[in-house]
């Protein structure tokens, strides 16, 4: 043994570069395997207290000198609490290999460095701060420093191998805590040098629940300058899990939904930071969201899918080359407030400490340029409630499909759009055509086929008795517009109409349609134009329900339901802006009538009343607002099936101030149709005749003039009927005054009136005239037997001389025009009563005084003594002293005279007698006169002989 250590010690004393190169590999060893790991395990718990708050613990730390590989395991590094210490992050294990061409780059170079199972957490704490805001103590604010340049290093291979992070947010009334994981992240030529880019993929899987989303993101990186391009992929996110966090900060609730999205990406970071991103595409699916804590969703969307997204940072440019809507069921709930649910829940946001503290930043005013090349929305639904209504306005939309091609914010291009949608099942919508969105300029064409009316019947109810029932409403036709201003051409149709008094439970119009064609409306020129209006078939029942004492009820009355008092303001004091005048053209150049009816029943009478006018046929030519314009007016038809009616005239309902000259005939309309009407009011029912009739109205500036011609031919009455709302009238003998020989009855009814007077009521005043006409008949039958006589006499009486019987000369004259008039109307008799009055009695007393003083052959004269002792004998009294007092006295002692009451009852029968032979001399059939019991002592002014009443 000795020999052979004396050779080696010689061979390393002839050698002394291996001497020293061994004690250099020595210590190599020694440091690098055995101090560096040492001193990097030491190190590390340093580098981390540095930060306050912090530690830091390794477990185990090796360098291997061969292999240039150092291995640290289970790092992990605490925040340090009063009483525990939390775990912020670490890893089971890292491995760094290191390159000796670390030398020759002048950068570390690491050929593998690999992070196994790293983990990682942030906490939000309570006031909404990161932990790491907490690590410093100091209220110094850090000026700024100048950028370093990176150090210089290259990784040809780093790898994060079955990562975890968690996230907790403590800020937030519902803590929010979240792992992701597992994390694979794999770099390769990682670079600080400039220019250099490396590649990279990082690999992110998140479980949730049933699914498992994953996160990819690869692509090539250059640090100096900044620059990366790649594409990045989210698959299968599940949207409930964004909601779980975001849930105290807003109003709805995403009860499902899975995001799939990705995109292809460049950025870099000169002088300005660039982003573009291309070839874009997103797609969510099964998405539904409620309003929170229900389960009713709001949105119900099966898929949404985009295509060809774009993104230009720079350029302010986004571009979507597609996106489609399929399945998509939204419920449109209107609540009390008029707020919309869907937006209210969407927009609103509850107050958070979070929202507090939020600063408020000025919206920049950089305009973007968006274009999304078609928006597809298919086989989807909108269920619209109206709970701001009794009961709450509904409206289905199904099946709908609708095309927007070319939507962008560039003001001079336009969107092509294409609809079509069924509305309640049946009804189809559609529209076609291209729009400048900003400009608003375009043209659309709009077809609407059977869309039910009724729809808007809860609408209807705030203000009125209406209801709708059945009723369809078509249009068709081009919409136009010009900066905001439209025009409309084409045609539309109000079909199948049934409306009727809700309250009443009473229809007020039905029939087959109301079709307008041709209706030109213009905005810019303020005018509607409307070709034909066709009511074909229509049915206007009018009704009379019940009569009260100061009105009648009617199928019409009550409408319109009285206003809310206390919705009403109080006129205030302040100066109201005038309306400008209404200058709109509105034309219609013919109003056609297709076998249309009015029905007319009144069932406030005992035995109801049926009036129909069928058949009506006619039309009214070219309507106009304008003043002067006069409407051609041609319409006829028959009166219960038999009876014919033509109204002919002009008319002006459109101008401001109305006009109307129009002549409505009617003819042979049997009066037992008003029967009814006329055993009410007048006690007596009318059993046959015939009605004519011949109205003129005029109407201009709400002043009317009309003319009533009435004829009545063979009008015949029946039996008395009592009646509470009866007149009391004497009917037959009203009927027999103005009934001529012939049986013919005819009345002239003139009336005048303002339509602006609130009491004016045209209908009230026509059969106020009717009666009139009868009552005066019937209570002043002798004016109108002067009338036909042509005279203007008192015909109710025949005057005679005091105490004779003899006609007067006067007098014949007044019976012969008596016997004219009886003779024109031959069904009156007359009644004659002969009578005397106190002038008679006087006459009769007079002659008996004189008879006496014959008798005691007195001469008498108030002058005489002799006849003064005379009178005071016969009175018994003193004598007079002059003539005043000897004429009283003559006068009480002629009042005292006795006559006898068959006298006067001689006087007045012989006066009847004379009367009536003298009216039978004149050609009046004996058999309709008759002598009454005569009336005695009468008073009056005139020496009225006979008194007449026509019977």
């Amino acid at each position: 043994m000795a020999p052979q250590n004396d050779t080696l010690k010689h061979r390393l004393k002839q050698h002394p570069v291996l001497i020293i190169l061994f004690v250099l590999y020595l210590s190599y060893l020694l440091l690098a395997g055995v101090v560096l790991p040492q001193v990097i395990k030491n190190q590390i718990p340093n580098w981390v207290t540095q930060v306050p708050k912090l530690s830091a613990e390794v477990s185990n730390v090796s360098f291997n000198p061969f292999t240039l590989t150092l291995t640290i395991e289970h790092l992990s590094i605490k925040e340090q609490l009063e009483n525990t210490a939390i775990n912020l992050s670490g890893a089971e294990k890292i491995t760094a290999n290191l390159e000796l061409s670390s030398i020759f780059h002048q950068a570390l170079v690491l050929s593998d460095v690999t992070i196994n199972k790293p983990y990682g957490r942030l906490t939000k704490d309570s006031e909404g701060g990161f932990i790491w805001q907490h690590w410093t103590t100091s209220n110094e604010e850090t000026p700024p420093k100048e950028p370093n340049q990176p150090f210089p290093m290259i990784i040809d291979q780093f790898h994060i191998q079955a990562g975890t992070f968690d996230f907790e947010d403590l800020s937030k009334p519902t803590e929010f805590k979240k792992t992701i994981g597992p994390i694979d992240l794999a770099l390769n030529n990682l670079s600080t040098l400039p220019k250099d880019e490396g590649s990279y993929q990082l690999d992110i899987a998140l479980t949730q629940g049933d699914y498992t989303a994953e996160f990819l993101w690869q692509g090539v990186i250059s640090l100096d300058p900044f620059y990366s391009e790649g594409n990045l992929k989210l698959t299968n996110l599940s949207l409930r899990s964004l909601w779980d966090y975001l849930q105290d900060d807003v109003f709805f609730e995403i009860l499902q939904g899975q995001l799939t999205l990705g995109f292809d990406y460049q950025i870099q970071k000169e002088d300005q930071l660039e982003l573009i991103l291309q070839n874009g595409d997103a797609l969510v699916e099964n998405f539904m969201v409620s309003k929170k804590g229900e389960t009713i969703p709001l949105i119900q969307l099966q898929e949404q899918s985009v295509s060809g997204l774009s993104f230009d940072l720079t350029k302010q440019a986004v571009y979507v080359d597609q996106i489609n809507y399929n399945q998509l069921n939204l419920a449109l709930n209107k609540l009390s407030d008029g707020k919309i649910e869907l937006v209210k829940v969407l927009s609103e946001r509850p107050i958070s400490q979070a929202a507090v503290k939020a600063s408020e930043k000025a919206s920049g005013k950089d305009e973007w340029t968006v274009s999304i090349g078609k928006t597809q929305l298919n086989q989807s639904a909108i269920r619209f409630v109206d709970q701001t209504t009794q009961p709450a306005a509904k409206l289905a939309l199904s099946d709908i499909s609708i095309s927007v091609e070319n939507l962008t914010t560039d003001k001079e291009q336009s969107t092509k759009i294409s609809a079509s949608i069924m509305a309640e099942g049946a009804s189809h919508l559609q529209l076609n055509g291209e729009l400048a969105l900003f400009e608003q300029t375009g043209n659309l064409e709009l077809d609407v086929k059977s869309f039910p009316v009724s729809v808007l019947q809860p609408y209807l109810n705030k203000t009125t008795e209406l209801t709708i029932e059945n009723t369809l409403f078509d249009l068709n036709g081009q919409l136009s517009m010009l900066n905001g201003v439209s025009a409309f051409d084409g045609s539309s149709q109000i079909r199948d109409i049934k409306l009727s008094n809700q309250s009443q439970k009473q229809a007020i119009l039905a029939g087959d349609g109301i079709y307008l064609e041709n209706i030109q409306f213009n905005q810019a020129q303020k005018s509607l134009s409307i070709g034909e209006i066709l009511l074909d078939q229509m049915l206007y029942p009018l009704t009379v329900l019940s009569r009260q004492e100061k009105s009648t009820v009617t199928n019409l009355s009550n409408l319109v339901k009285p206003n809310d008092q206390s919705a009403i303001k109080e006129p205030t004091d302040a100066p109201q802006d005038a309306s400008p005048a209404d200058d709109w053209l509105v034309e219609v150049g013919q109003v056609s009538i297709k076998n249309n009816q009015l029905q007319f029943s009144d069932r406030g009478l005992p035995k109801p009343v049926y009036f129909n006018i069928e058949q009506l046929n006619g039309s009214i030519n070219k309507l106009s607002s304008k003043n002067l314009s006069r409407a051609d007016v041609t319409i006829a038809g028959q009166v219960n099936g038999y009876a014919p009616f033509k109204a002919v005239g002009q008319i002006n309902p459109l101008s401001e101030k109305a006009y109307t000259n129009i002549d409505i005939n009617m003819s042979g309309i049997a009066m037992s149709t008003f029967s009814s009407y006329s055993s009410y009011f007048l006690n007596y029912p009318t059993t046959q005749g015939k009605l004519s009739t011949e109205l003129n109205y005029k109407l201009n500036n709400n002043e009317l003039v009309a003319e009533n011609h009435l004829f009545i031919d063979q009008l015949e009455l029946g039996d008395y009927v009592e009646s509470d709302a009866g007149l009391s009238l004497p009917l037959p003998l009203a009927v027999s005054l103005i009934q001529d020989n012939n049986g013919e009855i005819d009345i002239n009814l003139p009336i005048k009136g303002n339509l602006s007077d609130p009491d004016f009521k045209y209908g009230s005043v026509v059969i106020s005239a009717f009666v009139n006409v009868l009552t005066k008949a019937a209570t002043s039958p002798f004016k109108l037997l002067a009338s036909l006589a042509g005279s203007d006499q008192d015909l109710s009486s025949i005057e005679f001389s005091a105490g004779q019987s003899d006609l007067l000369d006067a007098e014949t004259q007044k019976i012969t025009n008596i016997a004219d008039a009886m003779n024109k109307r031959s069904g009156l008799k007359l009644s004659i009563a002969g009578q005397t009055l106190q002038q008679d009695t006087l006459y009769f007393k007079q002659s008996a005084w004189h008879q006496q003083l014959r008798r005691d052959n007195v001469q008498a004269n108030t002058l005489e003594p002799a006849y003064q002792n005379y009178l005071a004998q016969q009175a018994k009294q003193a004598v007079p002293n002059n003539a005043e007092e000897t004429s009283a006295l003559e006068t009480q002692l002629i009042q005292s005279q006795q006559i006898q009451t068959a006298s006067l009852t001689k006087l007045a029968h012989q006066r009847a007698i004379n009367t009536r032979k003298q009216l039978i001399k004149m050609g009046i059939d004996e058999k309709r006169l008759f002598v009454r019991e005569s009336q005695l002592n009468q008073t009056s002014e005139r020496l009225d002989g006979v008194k007449l009443e026509v019977k």
